[in-house]
């Protein structure tokens, strides 16, 4: 396997050094697009890539681009005659690329590239499996491994530019599309007064739901969950704290109208039964589950990418922060940082939102006014800073049982990038783990 030849294409290489020599400098198409997608690793050949650092190299310096200044200033970076010569560098001119067919060809170098890298860092991440000698050295290779899967992702156009035309273009697109879907942007949440405020669940937000212990936070994104697959979405679902069982009986016994106690006992009557086998059948689908409580931040990325791949996702959540694990040697707090920053790039990355349960530290019980704060967010302020939306789930009942707020939840929206905050009231029903619009409560 040592011996095998990487993956490589020398002809479509030259093709490209080509079509960058037989450019018209700053602004020709094929230079640029060349320019701003490669380095020079992706040439796999030694010679073609000191042609491609001094043809970008003259671009820089805003030079006139010929076959003369290329060799010139190969003679200037004495690389002249380790690529060959004049005679070298003229033949390449040969293999002019087919018009239109630049991005083809890049593209190309671009992914037999990642896998030279992929190759290599196989052949490091065996090496490190040999020398391992204690479990943490084990959980490094793997966590190590992990990163570098994700590193070796082929690339995009990354840093490339897009003109006015086309981003006013996408602009006016999308603000038509909100007005014909009634002012909202994101997938409807099923609350219309937290829908109106948010303008639905965002492609590509980060959004936090945070509240103390017992507060519901769970049972919300249930019902999420529940109204999105109702509108005919797709969720996928890390269940860290909770079996995918208990998520799903918890999911019927909001849709049938049936205390979760009658289920987990089956004491159900026969019209119960019925209704019962009515919701297990309307939910059998459009929703999937990992239930793992020690998940790397690195595997969530991956899973999270496979399941938008095979199941075309429209809600990614994940129940809760807490039981995500970051890099390792360091503290809770940087752990912290990398797991939500690296989240933040997920969700833009799949263009779908993610729904981050987190927890609170105590301060808030200890204030007359037990409403969260930005700043009761546990562990690290790095939360408030990734998340695009900050919302916290209170009920007044939790501390005063006399209070005229019984059986209400507030939806506090502390951090907005897009938007207003404000406050959204609903009405929890407990025994059915089911939060409705207050302003539908009978």
């Amino acid at each position: 396997m040592e011996n095998r030849l990487p993956p490589q294409n020398l002809e479509y290489e030259q093709s490209i050094l080509a079509g960058m020599m037989l450019s018209q400098g700053i602004g020709d198409d094929d230079l640029d697009l060349a320019c701003n997608r490669l380095d020079v690793g992706d040439f796999y050949k030694s010679a073609h890539q000191k042609i491609f650092l001094a043809i970008n190299s003259l671009r820089i310096e805003d030079t006139h681009i010929t076959l003369e200044t290329v060799v010139n200033k190969l003679r200037e970076f004495s690389d002249l005659d380790a690529v060959g010569g004049v005679t070298y560098v003229s033949n390449i001119i040969d293999h002019a690329p087919v018009p239109g067919q630049m991005e083809y060809y890049i593209n190309d170098l671009l992914w037999k590239s990642t896998l030279r890298i992929v190759i290599n860092q196989c052949h490091n991440t065996i090496k490190a499996a040999y020398e391992a000698r204690t479990a943490a050295d084990a959980d490094e290779v793997v966590s190590g491994l992990q990163a570098k899967a994700l590193d070796a992702g082929v690339k995009s156009e990354v840093g490339m530019e897009e003109n006015a035309y086309d981003v006013m273009t996408q602009m006016v697109d999308q603000t038509e599309q909100v007005h014909q879907q009634g002012g909202i942007k994101g997938i409807s949440t099923g609350f219309k007064d937290l829908d109106n405020k948010l303008g639905g669940l965002r492609n590509g937000n980060l959004i936090t739901l945070a509240g103390r212990p017992g507060m519901g936070k769970s049972a919300l994104l249930m019902n999420f969950t529940r109204n999105l697959i109702m509108d005919g979405k797709r969720v996928g679902l890390f269940n860290l704290e909770t079996s995918n069982i208990s998520f799903a009986t918890r999911l019927v016994a909001c849709d049938a109208s049936i205390d979760g106690m009658r289920m987990e006992l089956g004491t159900m009557d026969q019209e119960q039964w019925n209704r019962f086998m009515e919701s297990a059948g309307k939910f059998s689908k459009g929703w999937w589950s990992v239930k793992d409580p020690s998940l790397h931040f690195m595997q969530v990325r991956t899973i999270a990418r496979r399941m938008c791949r095979d199941h075309n996702l429209d809600l990614i959540g994940i129940d809760y922060l807490s039981y995500l694990m970051g890099t390792k040697g360091t503290g809770r707090v940087q752990e912290i940082e990398s797991i939500t920053r690296n989240l933040h790039i997920m969700a833009e990355e799949l263009d779908v939102p993610v729904l981050l349960l987190a927890q609170l530290n105590r301060d808030c019980e200890k204030r007359e006014n037990k409403r969260p704060l930005l700043s009761d967010l546990r562990e690290s302020g790095a939360i408030e800073q990734d998340s695009d939306v900050v919302l916290f789930l209170y009920r007044d009942e939790i501390y005063y049982k006399d209070t005229e707020d019984k059986g209400v939840a507030e939806v506090l929206i502390s951090k907005h990038r897009n938007g207003p905050t404000g406050i959204c009231k609903l009405v929890f029903t407990p025994q059915f783990t089911r939060f409705m619009d207050k302003a539908f409560d009978d």
